[in-house]
């Protein structure tokens, strides 16, 4: 074969792959993910698919990164006398989504992930709406008093809440339920239309070497029957006070007190982390 054809073949070779490879390259691919919206925060609160109640307690060390239910003082938030009878109220806002690839085996679908996990959130957050159905907002108040008489009453439960561990060191903090929505029903919206099916389709684009590539993403709800609340006068959202336990010293005797710990002075960080660590409770 002579130089000539050679170089000709290789040329058209070459032609033959400037074109086609710009639609490998730049043309439109797709993803699926998931999204789990459970225990997720919205303006409301946390929707309460633990099905958590007022005055339950939970330990929070934000160092070792995991969140525990206690004991805690229930008896001292009694739920309403009335049946709750109100309007219905949007959460919006949804924080604290857990997404992730369906299949770990679509290529690319990690680094896509990486790229654009706050894009797809920041689009479920527009279009996602969760409706608290004849709800009614409840607050027992921010303060101390039920967690000093539950240790007054049942002292062993200074150790059981790992009190004296708390007031020596800094990551230990205590949430406890004091602020909820009543309601029959939390429901899902999506584009301001009761959701019936599980997805939600979403296009994003990227630089690809020959233009803009076009990126179709399916999102799949999982876990939507868990948010799907229904019941007469159900805790649909929960709301926390957070506590720092001290020592108080009176003549004699030395007591555990307790001082309300803002959210401004947590950081962004920490309280990002609310959610999954809400979803990894057993028990």
């Amino acid at each position: 074969m002579s130089s000539l054809h050679r170089s000709f073949t290789g040329n058209r070779r070459l032609l033959t792959l400037l074109i086609v490879l710009p639609f490998f390259i730049s043309g439109c691919k797709s993803f699926e993910v998931l999204a789990r919206p459970d225990n997720v925060h919205t303006s409301l609160g946390y929707i309460n698919t633990g099905f958590r109640k007022p005055g339950d307690l939970f330990l929070w060390n934000r160092e070792a990164g995991y969140i525990s239910p206690l004991d805690g003082p229930s008896e001292y938030f009694p739920p309403p006398a009335r049946p709750i009878s109100g309007p219905d109220m949007d959460a919006s806002d949804i924080r604290g989504l857990k997404i992730a690839a369906k299949s770990s085996t679509d290529a690319g679908v990690e680094s896509f992930l990486a790229e654009f996990h706050e894009q797809i959130e920041a689009n479920i957050q527009q279009r996602v709406k969760l409706v608290a159905v004849s709800a009614e907002r409840i607050s027992y108040g921010n303060s101390k008093n039920p967690l000093v008489a539950e240790i007054d009453r049942y002292p062993y439960k200074a150790e059981d809440w790992k009190l004296d561990e708390a007031i020596s060191g800094s990551s230990y903090l205590y949430l406890l339920v004091t602020d909820v929505v009543y309601g029959d029903a939390a429901e899902l919206f999506v584009d301001r239309q009761q959701q019936v099916g599980n997805t939600i389709t979403m296009k994003f684009q990227r630089p690809g070497f020959f233009g803009k590539q076009d990126i179709d993403v399916t999102v799949h709800l999982i876990g939507q029957t868990d948010i799907r609340i229904k019941g007469d006068d159900t805790v649909l959202f929960i709301n926390f006070t957070i506590f720092q336990p001290k020592y108080k010293t009176r003549p004699g005797i030395t007591t555990y007190d307790f001082e309300r710990v803002l959210p401004e002075q947590i950081s962004e960080e920490d309280l990002s982390k609310i959610p999954e660590l809400l979803r990894s409770i057993r028990g």
